[in-house]
């Protein structure tokens, strides 16, 4: 858990290069798909100017698999929109990530 907790700090404060992730980091998703840290990074800080903050609803853990569901909470008119992140740890860092929501209101604004 202190390494998700790790990355959801860094997210709030911007600071995408501290979060911990493997070199083969992978992550999926309804609107993207990245392989590698620096994709995904580049990809944080592009979504930061309608990010707001997280809004946690509630954690499961397992050994190496952590799941997180939160509301994303937006600077925009869709406002608040319901998700689910899958983690896999390896060695205290993200490995992949796995992120689960309705993309319709995405796409509207992304189009």
């Amino acid at each position: 858990m202190e390494t998700v907790n790790a990355y959801y700090k860094a997210l709030d404060q911007g600071a995408f290069d501290a979060i911990p992730f493997t070199a083969d980091f992978r992550f999926k998703g309804p609107m993207f798909s990245f392989n590698g840290p620096d994709e995904f990074r580049t990809a944080l800080k592009e979504m930061m100017p309608m990010y707001d903050r997280i809004e946690p609803r509630q954690t499961f853990s397992n050994d190496s698999q952590v799941c997180v569901i939160y509301d994303f909470v937006t600077k925009t008119p869709m406002g608040t929109v319901p998700m689910a992140e899958w983690f896999t740890l390896r060695d205290n860092q993200i490995a992949a990530i796995e992120l689960f929501f309705d993309a319709t209101e995405f796409r509207k604004i992304m189009s």
